[in-house]
Parts: structure tokens; sequence; C-alpha cells
């Protein structure tokens, strides 16, 4: 794996581009079940959102994943499902799943389909992006997939 200078940004990079993807994503997905909801607030444009996404939210998501990574110290499989359900649960669930002043409840159970569904496959791929492949064991040629 290219632990390069040029590695780490372009996984950073891929990492914070594929946020603001899947956020967008999601979004479109949910639209048409909050539209009447957020036709009542004050939304920011869309190119404005877009560029806070990628300075400011995205970074801060790659590192939160970045040391869920790297503390749990699994290889990159078990690694990036442990990732994205650690994210999952820390930025989807915990925040959304009881009553709060910001959100009627059919907003807040709409957005909680959301974020879950899309915080759990960014933090799955950025935990593959950034996780270190299987150690190879002198016991265990490169290539070999079985054991005596």
């Amino acid at each position: 794996m290219n632990r390069s200078p040029w590695g780490r940004v372009w996984r950073v990079a891929l990492s914070d581009v594929s946020y603001v993807l899947l956020y967008l994503i999601a979004g479109t997905i949910i639209f048409p079940f909050v539209q009447d909801y957020y036709s009542t607030q004050t939304v920011p444009p869309l190119e404005k959102i877009i560029v806070l996404q990628l300075a400011l939210r995205g970074p801060i998501f790659v590192g939160i994943c970045f040391l869920l990574m790297r503390l749990l110290g699994l290889p990159r499989g078990t690694g990036a499902l442990a990732v994205g359900l650690a994210f999952t649960l820390l930025s989807g669930v915990a925040p959304l799943i009881f009553p709060n002043p910001y959100f009627p409840d059919a907003v807040r159970w709409v957005h909680l389909c959301e974020v879950t569904g899309s915080n759990f496959i960014f933090g799955a791929l950025v935990g593959w992006v950034w996780g270190k492949p299987k150690a190879v064991t002198a016991d265990s040629p490169a290539g070999c997939c079985s054991s005596a």
C-alpha cells in the first residue's frame, strides 16, 4: 500500500469527495419526504452547502473515521465494517434516536434512515481506503489462502 505523501493526499481527497457525494445522494433520496418541512426553513444555496461539506464537515468526518480505524487496529475488511458501524452509531443514530428541538419526529426519523445508510457506506469506505491489508506472516506465503 502506498503510504507516501501523495498516497495520503489522494486518500484524503477520495474520502472527502465520497462524503459529499453520499451526502448529496442520500439527501436527494429523502427530499420528497422532507420537502414540506424544508420549504418553511431558510436553507443556504446548494453551492455553499457543498463547499462547507468539502471544506469542514467532510475532513472532520474523514479524521474521525481514520482515528476509529487506527484505534480498532483491525485488518482492512473487518476494520471497514467496524468503522462503518461505529461511525454510523456515533454520527447518525446517537444524535437522532431521541426527540430533539430541531426536527419534528417525522423529519427526524427520515433523517435517521438517511444518515444511517450514507454514514455506514462512508465509514466503511474510509476504513477500507485507509486500512492496512491483512499482514502476511512468514508461515503463509503471499497469495496463499488455505492453511494446513
